[in-house]
């Protein structure tokens, strides 16, 4: 999760959590799918798999909490933009239920806090 606005890939994270890491995950695919000029031309819908329902539900406006908002603005906009070429789908997934991918997707989140963790506290950003 960036939380430095002035870091490439930041989309609006000021600070690293479980719910700005889902949230700037959806974020990242979005930015993907609006950006790349391959995936623009792609056909078919967009499906986004998640074990996250707030992440998904901030992202698709149900909720509108008062944490997290420049980032979730960030990914309304760019699902608004991805919608533009494709309809996109957001299904839940249960969490720690043997799905590959989500098991994958958690394997991956788990190491890139164990790196967070090894870095020196100006590399990880302001937050604390």
């Amino acid at each position: 999760v960036i939380t430095e606005s002035g870091r490439s890939g930041y989309i609006g994270a000021d600070c690293p959590s479980n719910n700005t890491g889902e949230l700037s995950a959806i974020g990242q695919v979005l930015h993907k799918f609006a950006t790349d000029p391959v995936l623009k031309k792609s056909q078919g819908d967009l499906v986004i798999r998640s074990d996250s329902k707030y992440a998904a539900l901030s992202t698709t406006g149900v909720y509108n909490g008062a944490k997290n908002r420049e980032l979730i603005s960030t990914c309304r906009g760019l699902l608004d933009k991805v919608k533009q070429d494709r309809t996109v789908r957001f299904e839940h997934v249960k969490g720690h239920s043997g799905d590959a991918l989500n098991e994958r997707a958690d394997y991956l989140a788990n190491q890139g806090a164990a790196m967070a963790r090894n870095l020196p506290a100006r590399a990880r950003g302001s937050y604390r």
